[in-house]
């Protein structure tokens, strides 16, 4: 036609601005030139203009433009009659570009898409292994839960059994203990007392804390442990712990130190258990230090709390045992001359007992061979200050004039002679009974002014014939006390529910027993006013 080149746009549809055609470069030299023949392929025509290319400074330029498509000439001579057929059949080729401009469109699609359904194809395959192995990871979580669920019911049920076994164990121990016990206070009573007698009554005792401990345990893993805090100075608590354990420190020819103010450290604390605390962590330095050997008790007010410290010279403890030592059933190891038996309860107990008051307990020590120390630090009680409070000494009811009638019942044949001939010492009429059925019989003939009964009994039990008696016109007014081997909350509140006055714990204690009917004699034991 007479050009050297030609370049073909297109006009794009959606910004109305023309392209360059297939197979042309999007990028074109030029400058202001080509912007003005950009601009009047606009208007559909023949338009001349001079524009750069890479080759020449300068070329003749003639744009054909009609029905969307621009046809541009650079370089040579176009005559105006050739131009003009060109513009005539620039619609034919305008159809032929966007016929093949649009097979490429589709064709790019069609790729596009099947890359996509690729994609998608592997996408799904992905989120079937995906759905599988989500199905299988639930089908696994559920039996989990249900492996779970079904161990935590077997583990409340051995819980439950373990408590109950404990219970049963401190009954079954406490039965066979309680004669020994009133035995020897009778030979001690009666000037019989003999170094054979020391031995036993030591074992004995050492019997009943190793039982207190196991149902101690039961209870504070159960939560069924409950205080009566008051306010008592930390002297008074310490002083009755020293004298908890004087027999082990004689047996052994130690001595404690204990640098304690008199008054002026008082806490809120359940005066037993407290004492429980102190006595067993000087028990325990006792036992892991060598005979003669001395032990410290210091306390002191450290803000608004106080801190007290039992230290030792004993074998001390390794450095991985400190927090250790405080674990149930967990004991630090020792030689065979350091067999001194336990069940590892002691130290556990303690801590139990000293969150139980918002306290701590800390062990420290430099190392095997370098003693050690228990630190425990307990919030002081508002009230500064504390008198300590003597027990009244247990009057003699030959003296006082406050004998009464007691119906005893036990099954039990030696604790039923021991405490019969006890009761019989102090003054006290006694008639005995080993079973329900007996008892009441005893009861109608005996009119006691108490009947001490034990809960195990055959034929009728402690709670059945309490009811009986209660029931009774003529035993009606006797006042009711459950002797028995449980000692739990549980069976407290069961035994006061029954129609008891009074429930004390085998072995039992004589001055505890005998104070409490000098309060039954004295009148402050009434069926509106029991004691637990």
């Amino acid at each position: 036609v007479g050009g050297d080149d030609a370049l073909v746009l297109l006009r794009d549809e959606r910004t109305g601005a023309f392209v360059p055609a297939e197979g042309f470069g999007a990028t074109l030299p030029g400058g202001a030139a080509w912007a003005a023949l950009m601009r009047s392929m606009r208007e559909p025509g023949v338009h001349r203009f001079d524009v750069p290319v890479a080759t020449k400074a300068s070329t003749v330029a003639l744009c054909c433009v009609r029905d969307g498509i621009a046809l541009v000439f650079l370089g040579g001579e176009v005559p105006d009659a050739t131009a003009r057929s060109v513009l005539a059949a620039l619609p034919l080729l305008a159809t032929a570009l966007r016929a093949e401009r649009a097979h490429a469109i589709v064709a790019g699609q069609l790729e596009s898409a099947r890359r996509d359904a690729a994609r998608a194809g592997t996408i799904v395959t992905a989120l079937d292994t995906t759905r599988a192995d989500l199905e299988r990871a639930l089908a696994e979580l559920d039996a989990q839960a249900r492996a779970l669920e079904a161990a935590n019911v077997r583990a409340e049920e051995a819980a439950s059994a373990k408590d109950h076994f404990l219970a049963m164990l401190g009954h079954e121990l406490r039965n066979p203990l309680s004669p020994i016990v009133t035995a020897l206070d009778l030979l001690r009573r009666k000037d019989l007392w003999s170094r054979e007698h020391d031995v036993i009554h030591r074992q004995v005792r050492h019997l009943l804390r190793l039982v207190d401990d196991l149902l101690d345990v039961a209870r504070i893993t159960r939560g069924k442990l409950s205080l009566d805090l008051a306010p008592i100075e930390a002297a008074t608590v310490i002083a009755a712990a020293i004298e908890t354990i004087d027999p082990l420190l004689k047996r052994k020819g130690q001595r404690v130190v204990a640098s304690v103010p008199a008054t002026g450290l008082a806490i809120d604390a359940d005066a037993a258990r407290m004492a429980q605390v102190f006595s067993n962590l000087l028990a325990n330095a006792s036992k892991y230090s060598d005979d003669g050997q001395l032990i410290e008790v210091e306390a002191r007010a450290a803000g608004a709390s106080l801190v007290v410290e039992v230290r030792d010279r004993g074998i001390g403890i390794e450095h991985d045992l400190l927090e250790r030592v405080f674990v149930l059933f967990e004991q630090q190891g020792r030689g065979i001359d350091r067999a001194q038996g336990g069940l590892g309860l002691g130290l556990a107990i303690v801590r139990n007992l000293v969150e139980l008051h918002h306290g701590t307990v800390e062990a420290r020590s430099e190392g095997p061979g370098r003693g050690s120390c228990f630190v425990v630090t307990l919030p002081l009680s508002a009230h500064a200050t504390m008198r300590r409070q003597m027990e009244p000494p247990v009057s003699d009811p030959r003296a006082t004039g406050s004998a009464l009638r007691v119906l005893l019942v036990d099954d039990n044949g030696d604790a039923l002679q021991m405490l019969a001939a006890a009761l019989s010492m102090a003054g006290h009429a006694v008639s005995t009974a080993s079973d329900g059925v007996a008892a009441l019989d005893a009861a109608r003939a005996f009119d006691p002014d108490v009947a001490i009964l034990d809960i195990g009994l055959p034929l009728i039990d402690g709670y059945a014939l309490a009811a009986n008696l209660r029931g009774n016109a003529g035993t009606r007014r006797a006042r009711l006390v459950a002797l028995t081997g449980y000692g739990q909350v549980s069976d407290r509140e069961r035994s006061r529910a029954a129609g008891f006055d009074a429930h004390l714990v085998k072995p039992v204690d004589l001055n505890e027993l005998f104070s409490l009917l000098d309060r039954i004699a004295g009148g402050t034991v009434t069926a509106d006013a029991r004691s637990a």
